[in-house]
């Protein structure tokens, strides 16, 4: 997998560190082929290169801004498709190949600038450009997104993302589990699950299903490609067994039937004692409450006769 994360500039970078919303904690973000229609899949990627888009959806406080591009087939030499850097954007930012010379709240990972038209008051689409001259023929892919917004009050949001974009429907990418814990939930009671598998991407979501329940994860971390937790509270009146539901952007999924037991909080607290029968010779010994007296008056009364024979 490769990473391409990019950075807008000429903008205040302010490092902050909060738990609260920012002003664009309602924003989402799409890989779309076409700049103005949701275009999320073609046939092929043309011998020059064609644009990507990135689509910014109710962000408008957008001091600034940072983007991670991965995709699938990796990109190794040879793996046909690889990001080139463009001059100009067709009235959206553009990405390029430079290193924008600042953080973003403290990371200094990012590698590529975003620019936007001096002119612009928008920051709501940015572009930047495939290639697929390795391809010997059209090769299925996925695109993927992952979308960071600092506001004008410093705040960082981390936008929905919608959609990502595919070239021949992105055959070829699976996305498994292969295990989760814990596997018993409390009702009405708020649960970290940690999944394990291959293929996570940003913008997974996790779902509890069960013949009558329907449970979206509150929360959804992707830690890397293996691994993600996701915050769960299942209800009282959900179904006792429970699956594990696994999405990636481009709607294909991953499913552990029956693999999780929702139970009281009760039970939870005060798990059942059992009390069984021994043969061991310690319980058949006979108790004397009254030995350790009778011991003390003996010895007692044999000091004071031999203080009075003295």
């Amino acid at each position: 997998m490769h990473r391409v994360p990019l950075l807008a500039f000429a903008i205040l970078l302010i490092s902050v560190q909060s738990s609260e919303a920012g002003n664009n904690a309602a924003g989402s973000v799409s890989l779309s082929w076409d700049s103005t229609v949701m275009t999320s899949d073609r046939s092929s990627v043309p011998s020059g290169g064609c644009p990507l888009y990135v689509q910014l959806t109710n962000a408008r406080d957008i001091a600034a801004l940072a983007v991670t591009i991965r995709w699938y087939p990796f990109d190794s030499p040879g793996s046909c498709y690889r990001l080139a850097s463009v001059d100009s954007g067709s009235g959206c930012g553009w990405a390029t190949a430079v290193p924008p010379g600042a953080q973003f709240n403290g990371d200094s990972s990012y590698t590529w600038t975003i620019s936007f038209p001096e002119e612009s008051t928008e920051s709501q689409c940015v572009m930047y450009w495939v290639m697929g001259d390795s391809c010997a023929e059209p090769v299925p892919a996925v695109f993927l997104v992952e979308a960071l917004t600092q506001d004008s009050a410093g705040q960082i949001d981390s936008l929905q993302v919608l959609n990502c974009a595919t070239i021949l429907g992105g055959a070829g990418v699976s996305v498994t589990v292969t295990d989760v814990q814990p596997t018993r939930l409390a009702a009405d009671q708020s649960t970290v699950l940690t999944i394990d598998g291959e293929r996570f991407v940003p913008g997974t979501r996790v779902s509890l299903r069960g013949p009558h329940t329907y449970i979206a994860a509150t929360a959804t971390t992707v830690a890397d490609s293996s691994r993600l937790q996701a915050i769960v509270a299942p209800r009282s009146t959900s179904d006792s067994v429970l699956s594990l539901l696994v999405q990636l952007p481009d709607g294909q999924t991953a499913q552990t039937a029956g693999s999780l037991l929702v139970t009281s909080q009760a039970a939870e607290s005060a798990p059942p004692v059992w009390h069984r029968p021994s043969n061991h010779p310690s319980a058949f010994l006979k108790l004397d409450l009254y030995n350790d007296r009778i011991a003390a008056a003996y010895q007692r009364e044999q000091a004071n006769r031999g203080g009075g024979g003295g």
